[in-house]
């Protein structure tokens, strides 16, 4: 199956360490990494779970690798340097997510007996674009067939920056802003549900419950 979700998070002994609020920071600062390497893993390699959280236990507390399966959710403790709070700089957190997230998935492999390759391969890519990460998350044409309406984001440790790019003839005509949002998928997506065509130059975004949350039209 396709993984829908890869997530860091602390775990309560870190939790109870650093308050309810640190935790909600590392899954949101550390959310373009995760999705950048799930989307990047997603292409070659199926996996036996739908869900995979990397839970951060404290390094001065960790012991080993414990493991809590449920249905289709696969957990794995990490270790994990409380250090990371104290970090100001941005090329700091990235070395620092990206080094955890390698020893992180290295454990899930050796766990899971897959192969690191495919996950090393996807940090590389990662950092050899400096961190600097971008996607399609939604593409629709338009009823007559001319023009190709695709939801571009600019994903970054504090935010997501989406933008309807219009292609005509397979060729960027127009970029229009759509809207910022928190970087988790599990946020954004709540807002940027289905992207549909009103008409042959405007387009509509919904949101879960399908409310339009944002119009934009070509020039």
């Amino acid at each position: 199956m396709k993984l829908r979700y890869l997530t860091m998070g602390l775990s309560n002994e870190a939790i109870k360490q650093m308050g309810l609020e640190r935790n909600g920071q590392l899954a949101r600062e550390s959310a373009y990494i995760s999705e950048y390497v799930l989307r990047e893993v997603n292409k070659n390699f199926k996996f036996d779970c739908g869900r995979i959280n990397l839970i951060c236990q404290p390094d001065t507390n960790y012991t080993g690798t414990n493991v809590f399966t449920w249905e289709s959710i696969f957990s794995i403790d990490i270790p994990f340097s409380l250090e990371y709070f104290s970090l100001t700089e941005k090329c700091e957190k990235e070395q620092f997510l990206y080094e955890t997230f390698r020893k992180g998935l290295m454990l899930l492999c050796e766990t899971k007996k897959w192969d690191f390759a495919i996950f090393e391969s996807a940090l590389k890519s990662l950092k050899d674009r400096n961190f600097n990460v971008d996607f399609v998350h939604k593409v629709k044409q338009s009823p007559d067939k001319k023009t190709v309406a695709k939801l571009y984001c600019v994903q970054t440790m504090n935010e997501a920056t989406f933008y309807v790019d219009f292609y005509i003839k397979n060729k960027l005509s127009q970029r229009k802003p759509c809207m910022v949002t928190s970087p988790e998928y599990m946020l954004y997506a709540l807002d940027l549900s289905k992207l549909i065509w009103k008409n042959n130059e405007t387009v509509q975004i919904l949101d879960i419950v399908g409310n339009i949350t944002k119009e934009i039209t070509m020039d």
